[in-house]
């Protein structure tokens, strides 16, 4: 395979620059979700449940 060194260089630091923004967004999102849900949340999660398995036993 014959690529250039600039290209080499462009190629590695578009991964770089790839990788760097899709740890910077894991990071985001487990500083979001780091926290237990709250009463409220923890409700609204289980009423979400049980509605899929009101679906799920419609499809069955």
């Amino acid at each position: 395979m014959q690529i250039s060194n600039d290209r080499l260089v462009s190629l590695a630091l578009e991964d770089f620059f790839e990788r760097q923004k899709n740890n910077d967004l894991l990071k985001a999102i487990n500083e979001a979700y780091k926290d237990e849900p709250v009463a409220e949340e923890r409700e609204e999660l289980c009423l979400m449940k049980n509605k899929s398995f009101e679906v799920l036993d419609e499809w069955r």
